[in-house]
């Protein structure tokens, strides 16, 4: 996550984000180009569908190219002014982008109240600059084409574009790694009790004068994988449903491993938390040495394993041993 500080009030009508549900098949998208000299230019493709593409996490819009290349991370937009993704590349005639969507639940998560168009971009948005329901700003030009941003228009896609930058470039993705995973006191957990229906403490007042009420222990309610040797050494990682991925290769791992670990493959396992069964699921993804139980166990591809909460298991070998608990 990048934060931008702004000094001031943001004179601007910012951006509107258009979501996937609106885009229609041979519809206008835009692009900025950006060039060493001169004034930035507006180039034109068509969208084409949003499909899902292999190894990549949220829906691609597929595009006819707005130009032979494209500034990875900058926004396109639709005839409105809206933004409806994130280029990514263009390849073989077909332009990719990232769709728009996550960003909004993003903000939405932080409490930051961004605008969404509401409707498709149709001629008549287009004409009354209504930017699909909800653009807002000047209006574009009669012809209903996308217009380049005016004035203080740029500071809104100024903004989504430098984020975008910011999130690609490996110093950053490292960076936050590093704060990520840096080392923590060791964790000792509480004492467990026969019963977790029966709390730790007691259950009825005492006497006027005797001793206080014993607050409550708190109950270690959230799953984490916590590092016992190696690389992350003393660091616990928190783990949910959706499957993080270990291996030393950045583009397809998010918890990564340094070149040093020769025996950890660059997509090597992956460890999730299944709530509706209260445990952890591990799975070797093809990996060259192994993933191992601290049983000496190899899991096998394609073959998950169960894991209760102070299970251990490393892979490779024991220079990399975890262990998943709750905190």
């Amino acid at each position: 996550m990048v934060i931008l500080e702004i000094n001031g009030e943001a004179n601007s009508s910012g951006v509107t984000l258009s979501p996937s549900k609106l885009a229609q098949k041979e519809q206008p998208i835009y692009t900025v180009q950006f060039s060493d000299k001169g004034e930035p230019s507006v180039t034109e493709g068509k969208f084409q569908e949003i499909v899902k593409a292999e190894k990549v996490p949220i829906p691609v819009i597929k595009a006819t190219p707005t130009a032979d290349s494209v500034l990875k991370g900058g926004a396109m937009f639709d005839a409105c002014g809206s933004v409806v993704g994130f280029n990514m590349v263009v390849d073989k005639g077909t332009q990719l982008a990232f769709i728009i969507d996550p960003l909004a639940a993003g903000f939405d998560k932080v409490g930051i109240k961004a605008r969404v168009a509401d409707a498709a971009c149709t001629g008549a948005a287009q004409q009354s600059g209504g930017g699909g329901g909800g653009g807002g700003g000047e209006p574009p030009p009669d012809d209903g084409r996308f217009h380049l941003p005016h004035g203080s228009e740029w500071l809104g896609l100024g903004i989504i574009v430098v984020l975008a930058l910011l999130a690609t470039r490996k110093s950053t993705r490292d960076q936050v790694a590093r704060v990520l995973t840096q080392r923590r006191p060791a964790y000792n957990p509480p004492a467990p009790y026969p019963n977790q229906a029966t709390p730790p403490y007691p259950t009825t007042p005492p006497r006027r004068g005797s001793e206080p009420i014993a607050q409550p222990v708190p109950f270690p309610t959230k799953p984490v994988v916590r590092g016992l040797t190696g690389q992350y050494a003393d660091a616990s990682i928190p783990v949910d449903a959706r499957p993080t991925v270990m291996g030393r290769d950045q583009a397809m791992a998010n918890l990564v491993f340094g070149v040093d670990s020769d025996a950890v493959s660059k997509r090597h396992c992956s460890l999730r938390w299944d709530p509706a069964r209260a445990v952890f699921v591990l799975e070797d993804l093809g990996s060259t040495n192994g993933t191992y139980l601290v049983t000496g166990d190899r899991v096998l591809p394609g073959q998950p394993r169960d894991l209760r909460p102070g299970d251990r298991f490393f892979i490779g070998d024991t220079r990399n041993q975890f262990e998943v608990r709750m905190e």
